[in-house]
């Protein structure tokens, strides 16, 4: 059982699936420090790392019970310094294996101070929603449809799938990313929504597979991004 992370506007069918196999679902809301769509998304307001959560503290202040309750360590990080891009990303980094992926000169102070402390690898990238833009399929091995992402990340022994953009739904934007319609849980790489409708489909399962997980995803609804589903 893992504590998770989860938008409360996130589809029932993900919702029932994560419940169904045993894990602490730990419902993510508005804080009023980040309007619209966005405002449930928990890669917004916490990033995890090293053994615990760095968190945005009106976040904290909603969910510290349920993550105590949960048995969750966790670091509050500073106040969004912005309620638009790139202020309300300083938590929207990408934590896994080795790396730490941001656009660092807007990455949470203690959050990128963690990274350093642990002595992850930093690379640094123009899209401050860094962890909407990638799907972390293993400790080396994502999927992205950001080009700028995938170029940066070509000097490491990493493998890379990159996609076409769009096809994942994000009410009041063109659109948003399968970064943030998905998660690793366990050995499944979770998508919140109808997986089989992206026109990459057979690409993103067949590189899923090849680094030793699963994809599961719900055909009753397009795919949505959410800010991600993130293990604790």
């Amino acid at each position: 059982m893992r504590p998770i992370l989860l938008s409360e506007k996130a589809g029932l069918p993900l919702r029932n699936y994560l419940e169904t196999k045993g894990h602490i679902i730990i419902s993510i809301g508005g804080t009023g420090s980040i309007a619209g769509a966005i405002a449930t998304h928990p890669d917004l307001y916490g990033c995890a790392l090293g053994g615990s959560l760095v968190i945005e503290p009106a976040q904290l202040a909603i969910i510290e019970f349920e993550l105590r309750r949960a048995d969750v360590a966790f670091v509050p990080g500073a106040p969004l310094p912005g309620r638009d891009y790139p202020g309300h990303a300083a938590y929207n980094a990408a934590a896994f294996g080795r790396y730490f992926i941001h656009n660092l000169a807007h990455t949470d102070g203690l959050l990128l101070n963690r990274a350093k402390e642990l002595g992850l690898t930093l690379i640094d990238v123009k899209q401050g929603y860094t962890k909407c833009n990638l799907v972390l399929v293993s400790d080396d091995a994502v999927i992205t449809s950001d080009a700028g992402i995938a170029a940066s990340l070509a000097p490491y022994p990493m493998a890379v799938l990159l996609i076409q953009k769009g096809h994942v739904a994000l009410p009041g934007f063109n659109h948003g990313f399968l970064g943030g319609a998905s998660g690793r849980v366990t050995d499944a790489i979770l998508f919140n929504g109808d997986l089989s409708r992206h026109p990459d489909f057979s690409q993103i399962t067949d590189f899923i597979e090849a680094h030793g997980a699963r994809a599961v995803y719900f055909k009753d609804y397009a795919l949505e991004d959410i800010g991600s589903v993130i293990a604790l």
